[in-house]
């Protein structure tokens, strides 16, 4: 899904969005421009995936965005980074907005991937999208998702007190399985299963980490097998 693409590439935007013709970097108010409106789809992304609606100050700008927006039976092949739009799942139709727009290839690939987001049917993307169950150490980006979702998001994956106890948040990353896969890596995977553990089990890891300790102390003190010598029979 495209919108899924974006929206976990847009992580990635605010350290400095680089043009992908030419790979200079965005001027100052092209990327403010683009880590904003990346903030409102991923707005229109949390509510939809939590099944909510969206407040006031955050549904204004998706409205506006919309009345500006028009359809291109097109695809211009325009790049992000080094993959092609249509590796990237560009549908057919692309959208643009008549005016305030971004820097293309950015404009078309956050409008359409809206107007995609905004298209699928609740049912259908409440089972195949969802935010990572993962975690990783430290506070969250403030570039990330909108601090108001965050506890949602959290008690939506079962985390919410393993995030509680340690300086934890919860993975970023979106993930599209229609099969109900929850994490976007192994690694978010195996991190979340050590942090649920050392919240059940503080001991737990110290404890292992022992037990390692003393099977190599065993194996260090064991003496060296004999030598029986080798003999050699002839018939």
């Amino acid at each position: 899904m495209l919108w899924v693409d974006v929206l976990n590439r847009a992580l990635e935007w605010p350290t400095g969005a680089v043009h992908p013709q030419g790979g200079s970097r965005l001027e100052a108010v092209a990327g403010e421009r683009l880590s904003r409106d990346a903030q409102v789809l991923r707005s229109v992304c949390a509510a939809r995936l939590l099944a909510s609606e969206l407040a006031p100050d955050e549904a204004k700008p998706v409205s506006q965005w919309l009345a500006t927006v028009t359809l291109n039976a097109e695809n211009r092949g325009s790049e992000l980074g080094d993959e092609p739009a249509s590796e990237l799942g560009m549908p057919q139709f692309v959208a643009r907005r008549r005016s305030g727009s971004l820097v293309e290839p950015f404009e078309s690939l956050l409008s359409t991937s809206l107007l995609q987001l905004l298209s699928i049917p609740s049912a259908w993307l409440q089972t195949a999208a969802r935010r990572c169950h993962g975690v990783r150490p430290g506070p969250a980006a403030t570039e990330a998702w909108p601090g108001a979702w965050e506890a949602r998001f959290a008690a939506h994956a079962g985390i919410e007190r393993m995030l509680a106890t340690a300086d934890l948040h919860q993975c970023p990353r979106v993930v599209w399985s229609e099969r109900g896969g929850r994490f976007c890596s192994k690694a978010c995977s195996n991190a979340a299963f050590a942090a649920d553990k050392a919240r059940r089990d503080p001991r737990y890891f110290a404890e292992k980490q022992e037990r390692y300790r003393a099977r190599r102390r065993r194996v260090d003190r064991a003496p060296p097998p004999k030598n029986r010598g080798a003999f050699v029979y002839i018939d």
